[in-house]
């Protein structure tokens, strides 16, 4: 580590590439955080390089990497590497919050519910990251979080047990929630209930259902069919 260390602080992104090739071969069971603590490094030291590193690392090797990484670049307000940390699959895992308060301080709250809807994973019970876009009024990432799985019941059986405190405006878009996430629950107007398409499709018909359904002289004959026993004259 202290070697790759020193090949980022000489700029020689070829020889730290080199090196971590070298020490994920060597080992028998290679961990792929150490990869990851290089791009860490990097990113601090040589952000020209830490991009590069990122596009020459391995998926597996980029999520193994610390995730205040991921604070680091919202924090640089550097889009472009955070985007790809996460389409790489480097997470915020069970604590979404302190990444998302430097993301809205650095852009509008449309661009961080893309980053939700794209690529940012939250975890349905990790409610301080709703409490965090409740608070930042931005009901759109609010909304990404309850298509990502997250309950508003939970939220706010957590917010009471904290005794979390909401303005004016974040109670609003709170109660707007609750009408969409109600309103997503209901089933569609245009759904047939299971006992009519029963009746329609599957049940048997009176002799007055066919006549609804036949021409008059059709439905007249089917009639007359059924009384003889089925025969047909």
């Amino acid at each position: 580590m202290d070697a790759c260390k020193r090949a980022v602080d000489t700029g020689d992104l070829q020889r730290v590439q080199m090196m971590l090739d070298q020490t994920m071969d060597k080992v028998a069971n290679p961990s792929p955080a150490l990869p990851g603590e290089v791009l860490r490094y990097a990113f601090g030291q040589n952000r020209a390089m830490a991009r590069e590193l990122i596009r020459w690392a391995t998926p597996e090797q980029v999520a193994a990497a610390p995730s205040r990484l991921l604070c680091s670049a919202a924090y640089a307000r550097d889009l472009p590497m955070l985007t790809e940390l996460l389409q790489k699959g480097l997470q915020p895992g069970n604590q979404a919050a302190p990444l998302l308060r430097p993301l809205f301080a650095a852009y509008d709250e449309q661009r961080v519910a893309h980053l939700l809807r794209d690529s940012l994973r939250v975890q349905p019970e990790d409610y301080e990251a709703m409490n965090v876009c409740l608070r930042e009024q931005a009901q759109a990432a609010a909304e990404a979080l309850l298509e990502q799985g997250m309950k508003l019941d939970g939220y706010l059986a957590w917010a009471a047990e904290r005794g979390k405190s909401l303005d004016n405006r974040a109670r609003e878009i709170l109660e707007a929630l609750k009408v969409q996430q109600s309103q997503a629950q209901e089933p569609p107007d245009d759904v047939v209930p299971t006992e009519a398409q029963h009746n329609e499709f599957g049940g048997e018909r009176s002799s007055g259902d066919m006549s609804k359904h036949c021409p008059q002289g059709e439905a007249k004959g089917m009639e007359r069919e059924m009384t003889m026993g089925g025969m047909s004259l």
